[in-house]
């Protein structure tokens, strides 16, 4: 009876001192301390959470997606700006399956900041994760022109909700791409 106790008691010791150890390195993390000694442990980063609820630069400007599309003559349409983000209702808080197309359209317009910062040439930044996303959604979901036949797309920082803020600042417009023939339901008169 006693060894079953001290089995016990033994196994139980190993998983607070587990948990122990485990909680001190999830808040090293946090911290930003220990960053090494988390890596050696955890190098893929798969077991110690990184919850960082203020990120070191905030977000000072919105991103805008724009989109235009070249007619049959080679005519260019306006820009339009695509606007994903809905306005927030008290429901979303329990129920916003349209948050995930938010938050992947926001992810890979910053995902395309840092690419554009890195690499200059547009033949490689068109075969980037972001890049081919940002053409699918403006191709596959936005509304456009009858006689379109090709699209491009638009990427600017603007000041978010300060309107006394400086005009938006263009930092890439991708090439020009083909619209496919099987988007006729999408097709939108846009004089």
């Amino acid at each position: 009876m006693k060894s079953t106790r001290g089995l016990t008691a033994a196994r139980r010791l190993a998983v607070y001192g587990t948990l122990s150890v485990w909680l001190s390195l999830t808040l090293l993390e946090q911290l930003q301390k220990g960053t090494k000694v988390n890596r050696r442990v955890d190098p893929l980063s798969a077991v110690i959470p990184n919850w960082r609820f203020f990120g070191p630069q905030p977000a000072m400007h919105d991103c805008h997606l724009l989109y235009r599309d070249e007619l049959e003559g080679g005519e260019m349409t306006a820009w339009r700006e695509v606007d994903v983000i809905e306005e927030r209702r008290s429901s979303h808080m329990v129920w916003h399956p349209n948050r995930r197309r938010e938050k992947a359209l926001f992810d890979a317009t910053e995902e395309m900041k840092s690419y554009v910062g890195r690499e200059r040439e547009l033949r490689i930044l068109q075969l980037t994760v972001p890049y081919l996303l940002l053409l699918s959604y403006v191709t596959h979901n936005c509304d456009h022109h009858a006689q379109a036949l090709r699209t491009q797309f638009l990427l600017a920082n603007g000041p978010g909700y300060d309107e006394k803020g400086p005009e938006p600042l263009l930092f890439f417009a991708s090439d020009i791409h083909a619209l496919s023939s099987s988007r006729k339901e999408s097709h939108v008169d846009l004089v």
